[in-house]
């Protein structure tokens, strides 16, 4: 599986209309594609986090060499929504921690894409949730 980054990246720059970043999006599709715009569009999702931690550190990994990627932590991200049952009992403090664990684990680019998706904003031009 292609890293999630190379397609949406394609869909931002090469593609240039709707119906063209629609068809990078079909052609890519993957559960963890649908999880991204699921949390990024719906609006009954909300992210307690609007920006990332002050320590975090984006990995210097090579492309495919992080210590992990958004296939396996895309999983962890109720971790850090605003009123989840199964995350309720997180301090705040220990809710930054893996939080900063999480990114720092993922390729930079990858890493840039969680952040993007708890902002609610992938900053595709006209990828929105009627899309």
């Amino acid at each position: 599986m292609n890293a999630v980054y190379k397609f949406l990246s394609e869909a931002k720059k090469k593609a240039e209309s709707k119906e063209e970043k629609k068809q990078v999006l079909i052609k890519n599709y993957s559960s963890v594609l649908q999880q991204i715009l699921e949390y990024t569009f719906n609006p009954n999702i909300k992210f307690a986090y609007k920006k990332a931690p002050i320590k975090y550190q984006p990995s210097d990994a090579p492309p495919g060499l992080s210590q992990s990627n958004m296939a396996n932590e895309i999983r962890r991200a109720y971790l850090f929504m605003e009123n989840n049952p199964r995350s309720s009992h997180i301090t705040a403090k220990k809710r930054d921690e893996l939080l900063m664990q999480l990114l720092e684990s993922l390729e930079a680019k990858e890493a840039d894409i969680f952040m993007s998706m708890m902002k609610k904003d992938l900053k595709i031009k006209g990828l929105t949730a009627k899309f």
